[in-house]
């Protein structure tokens, strides 16, 4: 009976590291700190550029691998990050849990805001065994992910490749941002006027 006992208790354990295996929520206050540490608060110098600092998304989505069900959370607050950089450009970092984060340069160029790529840095946990990847992308020509004078309906391509610099395994992104119309967010209680996109990507590779 005893070894009954420790076999149950053996395998409790092992169900519930199992299922735990995955990422805990992502940290404001690591955000923060990052912030702190490699970033100035110089401003905005165009109203398509977001002043620095640390925001908080609200999120909600998960990611999934067919392999041993992997599933990982993207739900809760999640920090965004906005690093100014030179020439009308900055980075917007998002930490959707502690094992995915994501990176995109976006400029100011003649009155649009263009994204030129990013990075993906991602880690799955298998149980056995974990896998990470830190891939980098590049948009060639920059996407137009607004654009002031567009209408609704107007679409812009999206044309981007990728490398993994851990498998080095390259991916291609293709796709169109469409532009529905003038909307607003909440934003700490108030409501804030927007603009609406919905983008579509095919990822191969």
């Amino acid at each position: 009976m005893i070894v009954v006992v420790v076999l149950a208790g053996v395998a409790a354990a092992g169900v519930s590291w199992w299922t735990n295996r995955g990422p805990t929520q992502p940290s404001i206050g690591g955000a923060v700190d990052r912030f702190r540490s490699s970033s100035t608060t110089r401003a905005g110098t165009s109203t398509l550029q977001p002043p620095p600092g640390v925001y908080i998304y609200s999120g909600t989505g998960d990611e999934r691998l067919s392999f041993l069900a992997t599933h990982q959370n993207q739900d809760g607050n999640l920090p965004g990050t906005v690093t100014p950089g030179a020439g009308g450009c900055w980075t917007f970092a998002i930490q959707y849990n502690s094992f995915h984060r994501q990176a995109w340069t976006r400029c100011v160029l003649n009155g649009r805001l263009v994204e030129r790529g990013g990075t993906t840095d991602q880690k799955f946990n298998f149980g056995v065994m974990s896998q990470s990847e830190h891939s980098v992308v590049t948009c060639d020509p920059p996407t137009t992910v607004s654009d002031p004078t567009t209408a609704p309906g107007g679409r812009s391509p999206v044309r981007c490749s990728g490398r993994s610099l851990t498998t080095k395994a390259d991916m291609t992104q293709r796709g169109s941002i469409t532009f529905i119309g003038r909307t607003s967010v909440l934003v700490n209680g108030a409501r804030v006027a927007a603009r609406h996109y919905a983008q579509d990507l095919t990822i191969t590779g």
